[in-house]
Formats: structure tokens, C-alpha cells, sequence
């Protein structure tokens, strides 16, 4: 999005009607029409949507951009608020409407990142998970990395070296605050630098801190034109929102240190301090290696696997604070959906209390009024099955009766709601919740989740003895599920005969929305039982045949659906397919070494171009991912390595797996693989044993007996056992090549 000059365009009456306005090129009229929006009609947006994607359009009249959208997020886990860091390198505070931009002066020429991408490498280090961003020039070399630490506030340390090939001669380096973000354009109104403590007040606060001063200071303004060098000034104002500011640093021994810290506290100023900044960098390293070795843990020979599997944890961690100021001020579909998939994601982390901090923050943002809307109904459903779900890692019934008159009342309003919007005989809501469809009218997904709510809370009536409401809700969930196994089964049935479809529920099947891939929702996260496994893998090979391919193509925006691809992977995962991990293994490679995915992706240049840069709900579903890979805890059976990997066994590898929640408390076991033998030892025993233990290997093996542990079945290179063994030994039979 940011340009090298901002100006404004000319009326469209003035220069020859729409088709002259749009030749000026989409890339400036996004940056004028968001700063202008007013003064255009939504039929002209349209017209330029229509014409940059070339197809009809299904998104509201909106202009967004849609280049570039794969930011990554900085946090210092502690903070409520993040720095995003977008492709160039350019930081934008979540909580402002301005941006840092480095560039480099060399004479009378400016070299911005932006202009240069293909030269820049960002990297989220895999061992330290600390964000380096470092763009190579033929002249130069400039590398920023990003660090936090926690003075009397948040903060987040632009830790930048920049170093020239040769003689300095002229070269400078320059840190511009921009009146604009990776979202938005205006609303910076003032700017001055304080020379006497090396701060930039923005917008009469003071916001961030450079290490040293600069040489020379430069501003712009909306009234006078962008940054001009030739005129120094260290303060100024602009009505339009459009201040601008350039902080010169001139290289003299060919190597420039700087550090820049900025707040990630709202409205607290930075101070000036003296800070070690080396010793700044290790504490936050230890901090992070401390957190990431907190709950669930994974020691695998499958690096990619453990780097995602440890940085998903983290940005999970990052976004916690975040989601509890956002549930504070007030919940919306969005941020309920966002926080059903993070709880689910830090309970199977280990992460408890982090999960219910968001419950609890959660609860006091809703409110039960007389009548329940559409919206609430769905923020009801996504609360409800958010705190059964987090319930069923800590069996905390002490918690659950504190909150259950508020749990009760809540569950009753959205019983009696949707009585109103999900009965079969009557009209179905002409809404959806779903975030890319946007036409008018009901969804399966919807009645998916409502259904699961209702199964929810009977188990948590069930836990604490109310076997009343237990056995109320039970029933209407019973009858919800069998009226969604019904319209599923027969989607399957219609889509098998090739007939035409019979409901109208199903007509988006071939439109632009996603309809179909929402169905299979009724396998994970919420399980339909009373649609046969077999069923469901219909299901799911009919949605293959109907995109075609993986990954799954969002018409809406043009491009890959990150989110519905993963939780598609999962759930044939969940089916115990293979081809589960082809797709998970592509997006991996495309999100390292950042290990960072947006919500959509374009399928030719492979950057995000919809959603909110690095995703929490894309995170969220890569996490559910990975640990089914290790195990999947259903009611009645733990199942480990339900699509195993040959590399995983070979002799040598080993595989731990410590403090793993699942609903049958922490589960600990270690894998060793020798020459002859692949031994499996269960080194704690769970809070509950479960009732049968289903362990998948990659090849033949035979199984040797113990006396701890009953042998109930055999399947193919799968076994199902009775019992908690100390250890299991299978033996290999020499046929791993031909398996």
C-alpha cells in the first residue's frame, strides 16, 4: 500500500468520466479512495473491484488492499497490543494509524524496501522465534531485528544495523514515520521530534524512542507535498491527517546501529532510558524459551513439524491479551469465532489458565437481553462450546458451578432462540455467520454449531449431576443431529446420482461461497455422530471433486482459503487419510521460514491478499492439525499417530510426547525406534484411563504381549489395547520397503 508520493486525484467529472479515472491505476486510487471515500460512488468501486479481479465481484463495495496482505504480528505476549511487520519491513502499531518505514538515502536517490521485495528475507527464528527482517542491496545491507521488554509499559525494540559495500560517501539511513498503515491512510495530525530526550511525539503523544540523534529532521504534510529533503523541520501539523516525518542518520564508518522503542501500551508515553540492549534481547529470548517449554511438549525428528509446532504455541500465547481487550470492549461474530478456535487451540496447548482468562473476559462482554438476535444467538453458541470445551481439559467442577446460573441462563436463550431461527418446518434465518458469504440467507455451518452447543451443554449438565437439563438438551441436540444427518446424507446421495439438488440450502454448492467445505464442520469441531464415519468420508471426497483440488480456491477473494483448507486437512486426517498431510506439508513450506499464513493467499504469487496478515484462526487450526497428528482423544479411545510417518520409526528416531491434555487428563510417552524393534513406553499414568488405546504404524510389525496391557484387535499395521502398559514393543518384520 504505501506509495512513493501521496497526492490527490482529480474529480472524475474533471478528467473525462470513470474510464480515465481508472486508467490513473488501481494502486493510487486504493491510497485516494480510502483517504477520499466520501466523495466517490459505490457503483465506481465496483467498476474498479470488477476490473482488477476480472470477474464478477461477490464482496460488499469496498475497496481494501488486497496486495500484500501477509504481515506478521510482534507481541511481547504480555502486550494487548502488536506491531505488524509487512512484507517490506514496514511497522504499523495496531493501535495507530502511522507506520515506520527505513530507507536508504544515496545522493539525490531514496531506495525504499518497498520497491526492492524480492531482495528482502523475513525470518521468525525457529529457535528464539525472535522476527528478522534484512533487505540486501548491491550497495548496502540493512537488518532489523524485533525484540520486546516491559519498562514502566509494553514495549516493542526495532534493533536495526545497516552497513554499506565500501566507502559510506553520501549514503544515510532514514527512519520516516508515514501517515499510513498496512489498513488505513490518515489521521496523523502532528508530529515533533524532542531533540532533549530523542522522542517522536505523535499526535501529542510520545510514542517512540530512538537511541541516537539524527543529523537532520524533515517533515510533509497534506497541504505542502511529501518529505522534502531540502528543508529541515523538526515539527509539524496537518488538519488533513497526513503529517509526515524523516529522521536522518548519515553513515560515517560504514556500519550504523540503531535502536528505535516503540509503545505497545495504549496511550502510556515511552521514556528516555538507557537500557542494555544486549541484555534486553536475552531476557526476552529466555522469557520465550520459557513459555514455549510450558504445557504441552513434542520432541520429534521431523524439524519442520516441532519449528511449527513450538511457534504456533507462542502466537497463540501472543494473542491472548489481545483477544481479552478486544472481549472487553465488546464481542462481535468475528471476535467470538476468532476466540472459540483459540481456546480450543490453548486448552489441547496446555495452556488453562490463558484459555480461561478469555472465557472469563468473554463473559462479561454479553449481555441477555429479551430477545435474541441473530448475532447473539451465534455469539451464545461460539461462549457456550468455548467454555464446555476448555471444561473438558481441566474438569474443574468447582469453576463450572460458580458459572453455572449464568451458564444456564444463556444456554436457555439460545435454546428458545433457535427454536425460532433452525426449525426444520419453518423458515430457516435468511442469515449466516460465515465471514466470505455474504449473501442473505441461511447456512448449515449455522445449525452445525447450534447443535453442537446443545450437546455441550448437556455434558456439563451431565459433569455436576443436572440430569434434568441433561436429559432437555440432549434430546433437542439428538434431533438436531438427526436433521443434519439427514440433509448431509442426502447432499451426498443427490451429488452421487448426479441428480439436481433438492434443497435450497445446497444451491451455493456452485456459486462463490464455500457451502460445502462447512459441512464437513460435522466431523471436527462439531461432531455429528449420528452421520456414519463412512458418511463422512463420502462427504469429504465429495468436497475434493467438487473443488477440483487442494488447496481450496475462495472465489469471493480469488484466492486460497487458508483456514477452511487446514480444518479440511484435519478432518480427513481425522478419517485417517494419508492425504491429510500433502496438504498440510504444502502450506508449511509456503509459511517458512516466518512460520506465519494469512487467511487468503493468492494461488499464483502465493501472498496473502484478504484477511488480517498473520491469522490467529489459520495459527489456531495448523495447532489442531499437528497434535492429531501425535493423537486424537475421542470419547471412548485414544488413537496415537493416526497417519504416521515411516521417517518418524526409522531406527535411531525418537518421539516425545510430555503433558498432551486430552479428556482423559495429561498423557506422557515416548517413543524409541532400534534396528530390530519400535518400543513405546508410557512413562505416567492419566487422570483416566481410556477404554481402548488405538496405536497406527507405517508398516508390518508384530506386536509382543504384556501382561499390562490386553490385545484387543488388529487392523492392517494398527492395533487397538485394553488397558495402561509400561511398555509396548513391536517388532519389525523386515517388510517396511514393500508396505
Amino acid at each position: 500500500m504505501p506509495l512513493q508520493t501521496i497526492g490527490a486525484l482529480p474529480d472524475a467529472s474533471k478528467t473525462g468520466g470513470v474510464e480515465k479515472t481508472i486508467s490513473l491505476g488501481l494502486k493510487n486510487y486504493l491510497l485516494f479512495q480510502s483517504y477520499h471515500h466520501y466523495r466517490w460512488p459505490l457503483w465506481l468501486i465496483s467498476s474498479i473491484d470488477e476490473l482488477e479481479r476480472h470477474f464478477r465481484p461477490v464482496t460488499p463495495p469496498i475497496l481494501l488492499n488486497t496486495y500484500y496482505r501477509d504481515w506478521m504480528y510482534f507481541t511481547s505476549i504480555l502486550s494487548s497490543h502488536r506491531i505488524m511487520i509487512d512484507h517490506a519491513g514496514m511497522l504499523t502499531p495496531t493501535n495507530a494509524p502511522w507506520s515506520i518505514e527505513l530507507w536508504v538515502l544515496n545522493g539525490n536517490r531514496v531506495f525504499r524496501p518497498q520497491d526492492d521485495c524480492n531482495s528482502i528475507i523475513q525470518v521468525r527464528d525457529p529457535h528464539t522465534s525472535l522476527i528478522t527482517t534484512k533487505w540486501t542491496n548491491r550497495d548496502f545491507t540493512l537488518h532489523m531485528e524485533m525484540y520486546g521488554t516491559r519498562t514502566s509499559i509494553d514495549e516493542a525494540i526495532a534493533d536495526i544495523s545497516f552497513s554499506t559495500v565500501g566507502k559510506a560517501g553520501g549514503t544515510s539511513l532514514v527512519v520516516a514515520v508515514r501517515p499510513y498503515g498496512t489498513e488505513q491512510i490518515g489521521g496523523l495530525h502532528s508530529l515533533e521530534y524532542q531533540s532533549e530526550n530523542k522522542t517522536v511525539r505523535i499526535n501529542n503523544e510520545t510514542t517512540f524512542y530512538v537511541s541516537h540523534s539524527p543529523s537532520e529532521v524533515f517533515t510533509g504534510s497534506g497541504m505542502y507535498g511529501d518529505v522534502n529533503f531540502r528543508e529541515k523541520q523538526g515539527k509539524v501539523s496537518c488538519f488533513d491527517g497526513m503529517a509526515s516525518m524523516a529522521l536522518v542518520y548519515p553513515v560515517k564508518k560504514e556500519l550504523l546501529e540503531l535502536k528505535v522503542r516503540l509503545s505497545l501500551s495504549e496511550k502510556k508515553s515511552v521514556e528516555s532510558l538507557k537500557l542494555n540492549y544486549i541484555s534486553v534481547k536475552k531476557d526476552f529470548a529466555e522469557y520465550l524459551d520459557v513459555m514455549k517449554r510450558q504445557g504441552f511438549i513434542l520432541s520429534i525428528g521431523d524439524k519442520r513439524l516441532s519449528n511449527w509446532f513450538v511457534n504456533t504455541k507462542l502466537i497463540s500465547l501472543g494473542n491472548v491479551n489481545r483477544m481479552i481487550r478486544l472481549l472487553g470492549d465488546k464481542c462481535g461474530v468475528i471476535e467470538a469465532r476468532e476466540s472459540f478456535y483459540l481456546v480450543k487451540a490453548l486448552s489441547r496447548m496446555g495452556f488453562d489458565k490463558e484459555a480461561r482468562l478469555i472465557v472469563d473476559a468473554w463473559r462479561t462482554s454479553i449481555h441477555i437481553s429479551e430477545r435474541t438476535e441473530f448475532d447473539d444467538l451465534i455469539i451464545f453458541c461460539y461462549f457456550l462450546s468455548s467454555f464446555a470445551d476448555s471444561y473438558l481439559f481441566t474438569r474443574d467442577t468447582a469453576y463450572l458451578q460458580d458459572n453455572y446460573e449464568f451458564i444456564k441462563k444463556l444456554a436457555h436463550a439460545a435454546l428458545s432462540a433457535g427454536k425460532d431461527l433452525f426449525q426444520k418446518k419453518k423458515k430457516k434465518a435468511a442469515h449466516n455467520s460465515l465471514p466470505y458469504v455474504y449473501a442473505g440467507r441461511y447456512h448449515l455451518h449455522d445449525t452445525l454449531l447450534y447443535a453442537h452447543t446443545l450437546s455441550q451443554y448437556a455434558y456439563l449438565c451431565r459433569t455436576i449431576g443436572l440430569f434434568g437439563d441433561e436429559i432437555k438438551f440432549s434430546r433437542e441436540a439428538e434431533r438436531y443431529h438427526e436433521m443434519l444427518s439427514y440433509e448431509i446424507t442426502g447432499l451426498i446421495a443427490s451429488a452421487a446420482a448426479e441428480s439436481p439438488l433438492d434443497s435450497d440450502a445446497f444451491s451455493g454448492i456452485h456459486g462463490l461461497d464455500e457451502f460445502i467445505v462447512y459441512l464437513s464442520f460435522c466431523v471436527s469441531p462439531f461432531a455429528v455422530d449420528s452421520i456414519k464415519r463412512e458418511e463422512k468420508k463420502k462427504l469429504l471426497s465429495m468436497i475434493s471433486a467438487v473443488y477440483k483440488k487442494k488447496p481450496l480456491f475462495l472465489r469471493s477473494f480469488g484466492g486460497w482459503d487458508i483456514f477452511l483448507t487446514i480444518m479440511f486437512a484435519r478432518n480427513t486426517l481425522l478419517m485417517n487419510d494419508a492425504a491429510s498431510q500433502d496438504i498440510i506439508e504444502f502450506f508449511l513450506n509456503i509459511g517458512e521460514p516466518r512460520y506465519s499464513l494469512p487467511d487468503c493467499i493468492h494461488p499464483v504469487s502465493l501472498r496473502g491478499i484478504g484477511g488480517t496478515g498473520e491469522s490467529s484462526m489459520v495459527n489456531s487450526s495448523i495447532f489442531l492439525f499437528l497434535r492429531n497428528l501425535i493423537l486424537i482423544d475421542g470419547p471412548n479411545r485414544l488413537e496415537i499417530f493416526p497417519v504416521p510417518k515411516e521417517e518418524w520409526f526409522r531406527p535411531g528416531a525418537e518421539i516425545v510426547v510430555e503433558n498432551a491434555p486430552s479428556r482423559f487428563g495429561k498423557i506422557h510417552f515416548k517413543v524409541i525406534s532400534t534396528q530390530n524393534e519400535i518400543q513405546m513406553y508410557f512413562t505416567e499414568l492419566p487422570k483416566y484411563v481410556p477404554p481402548d488405546i488405538m496405536i497406527h504404524l507405517p508398516y508390518k510389525t508384530e506386536l509382543k504381549e504384556g501382561d499390562d496391557f490386553m490385545l484387543k484387535k488388529e487392523e492392517g499395521f494398527s492395533y487397538i489395547i485394553n488397558g495402561w502398559p509400561s511398555v509396548i514393543r513391536f517388532v519389525r518384520t523386515g517388510q517396511e520397503k514393500n508396505s
